[in-house]
């Protein structure tokens, strides 16, 4: 086994983890619809699912990176 990569990849999987739930708490939870503009899609809260979505599948990304 090699040690160095063991610890790299601990480091990014925790790394991943604390990015994905400090954004759920600190960022994601936060927006308020009455604040966020519509898109072409839909309202507000559309925009909000849309954050949210592209929140985690960046997180999953990072995990796979």
């Amino acid at each position: 086994m090699n040690a160095p990569l063991i610890v790299a990849g601990s480091l990014a999987i925790l790394g991943t983890a604390i990015r994905g739930v400090g954004g759920e708490v600190y960022v994601v939870r936060k927006l308020s619809p009455q604040v966020l503009a519509s898109n072409a899609i839909g309202d507000p809260r559309t925009t909000k699912l849309m954050i949210h979505v592209t929140w985690h599948l960046t997180t999953m990304a990072f995990l796979r990176g």
